[in-house]
């Protein structure tokens, strides 16, 4: 499979979604994930670099998770509620009632969804912008 049919096939997997946060992402925006690092050797069979090891990433879940192993990821996000709260800018504009933070509730997109049956799919896909 070449390149470009790989990257429309990633895309497509959640919809044009990241499958880390769900947000909507265009095909020349997404980063493909490797979901289990190339770094690691062969795990549960599945091959590295295989289609089955990529997900479609936005720029910012594909530069958090890095090298990460998926549950490793998990347990960074859990924890990132507490360091942003710490934050100087985030202490003041709690006090002013401006913003609330909450907790990662430790599923990715991708497993929300896997309860959605394909007919439901289709619903959460990119809307392409057309201009006048």
């Amino acid at each position: 499979m070449n390149r470009k049919a790989e990257r429309l096939q990633v895309h497509s997997l959640y919809g044009g979604r990241c499958a880390y946060c769900g947000t909507p992402i265009e095909i020349q925006e997404m980063q493909v994930d490797h979901y289990l690092p190339l770094r690691r050797r062969k795990k549960n069979g599945l091959e590295r670099d295989s289609i089955d090891n990529k997900k479609p990433a936005c720029r910012s879940c594909n530069h958090y998770k890095r090298g990460l192993l998926p549950e490793n990821f998990r347990k960074v996000l859990k924890k990132l509620h507490l360091r942003i709260a710490e934050l100087y800018h985030i202490r003041v504009a709690r006090s002013y009632d401006m913003i609330s933070i909450k907790p990662f509730d430790g599923q990715f997109y991708f497993e929300k969804i896997s309860s959605i049956s394909a007919e439901e799919i289709p619903a959460l896909t990119v809307q392409t912008k057309v201009d006048p």
